[in-house]
C-alpha cells in the first residue's frame, strides 16, 4: 500500500497520479506484472497506464455514469430536434414547442403574427393559428376543429 500526503507532492490533486507511479514502481521492482489498472475516471491516471503499456478501465459507476449522460445527452437532443424542419408541419402543440423562440418568431413574422412574448406565449399564437387541438382533446376534436363561436361563422 501507498500512502502519500499533500505535503510529499506539493498538492492535493497531485496525490493520486504520484501515488499511483510509486505503486507502479514498487510492483515492478518486485518482478510483478499488472496488466489492467480500474480506477475513477480520472484522465491522468489513464495517460500513465498508457505510458508503462497497462490496460486502464473506469469502475462500474463511472461507466455507467458516463452511459446515462450519453443517453440524457441523446434524449434530450432528440426532443429538441422536431420531425419536420418547418413549424407548418406541426400536428401537435408538444410539437410546436421543440421549436425554438426564433424560429416561433420567424413563423409569426411570415403569417403577420405579433412576434413579441414569451415562448409560451408564442407557442401558443402559433398552436391557434395552425388550428393544432389542446392536449388531451379526443380524436374527433383533432379531426373538426370546432369553432369557439359559432354563432359567428358564415352560414351557407
Amino acid at each position: 500500500m501507498v500512502t502519500l500526503t499533500r505535503s510529499e507532492t506539493g498538492s492535493s490533486w497531485k496525490i493520486e497520479t504520484q501515488a499511483l507511479e510509486l505503486a507502479l514502481k514498487i510492483l515492478q521492482d518486485k518482478g510483478i506484472t499488472i496488466g489492467e489498472v480500474i480506477h475513477d475516471d480520472n484522465a491522468q491516471v489513464d495517460a500513465i497506464l498508457k505510458a508503462h503499456n497497462i490496460v486502464s478501465q473506469k469502475d462500474l459507476w463511472h461507466k455507467c455514469k458516463n452511459v446515462m449522460g450519453k443517453f440524457k445527452e441523446n434524449l434530450q437532443e432528440k426532443r429538441r430536434t422536431p420531425k419536420e424542419s418547418t413549424v407548418e408541419a406541426a400536428s401537435t402543440i408538444a410539437e410546436v414547442a421543440v421549436f425554438s423562440i426564433v424560429q416561433l418568431k420567424e413563423y409569426c413574422r411570415e403569417h403577420n403574427l405579433p412576434q413579441s412574448g414569451s415562448k409560451l406565449q408564442l407557442m401558443q399564437r402559433v398552436s391557434v393559428h395552425l388550428k393544432l387541438p389542446k392536449a388531451g382533446a379526443s380524436p374527433e376534436i383533432q379531426r373538426q376543429r370546432p369553432l369557439k363561436y359559432p354563432e359567428l361563422a358564415a352560414t351557407t
